[in-house]
């Protein structure tokens, strides 16, 4: 990205100012004289906002210059097009577009970058700024990460290649666990649907949910488990020898009930035959009171029969009862181990896909590379003597002099190179070739030579298309008429070429 013309008309402090620029571009003025509001003019023109509005551009009105009624700035891209922004009225034209929406999103798509990218390029301190998550989402953003299905499951496989416990917490194979693992995460996100680090968070909060719901169930589960009872049947029996005994004793019972209609039959003194009472009886009355005598003697045992036909009765139903009850046992107790299998299976997913997971892992074999980057700037910008490393939460650490610190516990000279550092390495991954450093009066001579040799050294290798430099000086310097160079004296909002 190159900015050819910046032109500020009622901007902050700037009636009217219209600078053209080279590659490496140098602006030096005292304090309060606008050099920031030259930088924060194309931050706005460019993206809405800027270190006086919030990110929605609200606020915009306090940049009109004290006593105008409107303001404007305009931005001449090379190969991209004029960016006109205004206030009062509020606007954005851009590509011929009909609405500001559509003229700001023309202007990313000809910039081939976004908002979060362009004030990344524009602030120095952007990333350093960032809070840990915001800095691990960007950073996701930045070096291109992104997902889908596929590449989620491939992600999970390979985080359960390099993690030894994941075999030995499912008691199974490793392919078999993998296998698993993506069954239950299929479901989670629809397939062939790409996005950045939310896709991760979709499906870490569902696993979340499930292992919830699966420790609940586990946990009623057990609860019945330990709560069920278990009848004590008899010792040495068994249902078949009951259910055996029980027919020959109710087989005895109806014999007996057979005997005892003829005995009353017989007993009757109608003279009808019991067997057939159609018929008279010929049996002699002597017979007859014999015969009742015999059946009477034979049915005197009912009772001890029906007590026993009880006992068996119970008896059954207590082994039934007690099969039951084992057979739901069982079924609990296999509902229990499904169960904790599950709940094992859902907290390993949920460890995956949280933040030591996969995406740190993913993130890790990217961030090789661009960690390089940094710290090759690094080496120029502090003569070797600090490097950066991200903490398991990526967020930034320096290591300095035997220590390791986070980068927010530095001097602000110190976090202003190491911010240049990660932010030029972030221009160079994204393709922007562009940098704005703000502030550059903060360091002392020594790293201010450093970072001129800096920035001339990178621009002539053409690693930059264009470098913004923002310093107070209290007189102004000669220029040392370096190709490329453009130096720009700022004072009381006014603006000329050295």
């Amino acid at each position: 990205m190159k900015a050819n013309r910046i032109y500020l008309q009622n901007f902050r402090n700037h009636r009217l100012s219209d600078l053209g620029l080279g590659r490496v571009n140098i602006f030096l003025g005292r304090n309060n004289a606008g050099k920031s509001s030259v930088l924060a003019g194309l931050e706005w023109a460019l993206t809405g906002c800027c270190s006086w509005t919030d990110r929605a551009g609200r606020g915009s009105g306090d940049l009109i210059k004290t006593g105008a009624d409107s303001a404007m700035v305009l931005v001449d891209l090379d190969g991209a097009g004029q960016a006109v922004r205004t206030v009062n009225p509020n606007g954005l034209a851009f590509g011929g577009e009909t609405t500001a929406l559509a003229a700001q999103a023309k202007l990313y798509e000809r910039l081939g970058t976004c908002e979060e990218d362009l004030r990344a390029a524009l602030n120095v301190g952007a990333f350093l700024s960032m809070s840990p998550a915001a800095q691990k989402t960007y950073l996701f953003s930045v070096l291109g990460l992104r997902w889908d299905m596929d590449t989620v499951l491939e992600a999970l496989d390979r985080w359960l290649e390099q993690g030894g416990e994941a075999g030995s917490r499912a008691g199974s194979s490793r392919g078999g666990l993998a296998e698993r693992l993506r069954e239950l995460v299929r479901p989670l996100y629809p397939p062939q649907v790409e996005a950045g680090p939310e896709v991760l968070d979709v499906i870490e909060k569902r696993l979340r949910e499930l292992r919830r719901d699966t420790r609940r169930d586990l946990q009623q589960t057990q609860s019945r488990l330990a709560g069920g009872g278990t009848p004590d049947p008899a010792p040495g029996n068994n249902l078949s020898d009951v259910q055996a005994r029980l027919a020959e004793l109710r087989g005895q019972r109806a014999y007996r009930q057979t005997l005892s209609a003829i005995r009353d039959a017989l007993a009757r003194e109608d003279g009808r035959c019991p067997l057939g009472p159609q018929m008279a009886c010929a049996m002699a009355s002597a017979d007859r009171t014999r015969l009742l005598a015999e059946l009477d003697a034979g049915l005197q045992g009912n009772a001890g029969l029906n007590a026993q036909i009880a006992e068996a009765e119970a008896l059954a139903d207590r082994i039934k009862a007690h099969r039951q009850a084992l057979a739901q046992a069982e079924a609990l107790d296999r509902e229990s181990r499904e169960l904790a299998a599950a709940l094992a299976e859902y907290e390993l997913l949920v460890k995956a896909f949280g933040p030591d997971g996969i995406r740190r892992s993913a993130l890790a074999r990217s961030l090789g590379p661009f960690t390089a980057r940094v710290n090759e700037n690094l080496a120029v910008l502090t003569d070797g003597a600090y490097a950066v490393e991200f903490a398991p939460d990526l967020s930034p650490i320096v290591r300095h002099a035997g220590a390791t610190v986070p980068a927010r516990l530095l001097s602000t000279s110190e976090q202003l190179r190491i911010g240049i550092a990660i932010q030029e390495a972030i221009a160079a991954h994204l393709d922007l070739r562009f940098l704005a450093i703000d502030g550059a009066d903060l360091l002392d001579q020594d790293n201010r030579d450093r970072l001129t040799g800096f920035v001339l050294e990178r621009a002539a290798a053409s690693e930059f298309d264009q470098v913004l430099v923002f310093s107070t000086a209290g007189d102004t310097p000669p220029n040392p008429g370096l190709p490329g160079l453009k130096m720009f004296w700022v004072e009381a909002g006014a603006v000329r070429e050295i």
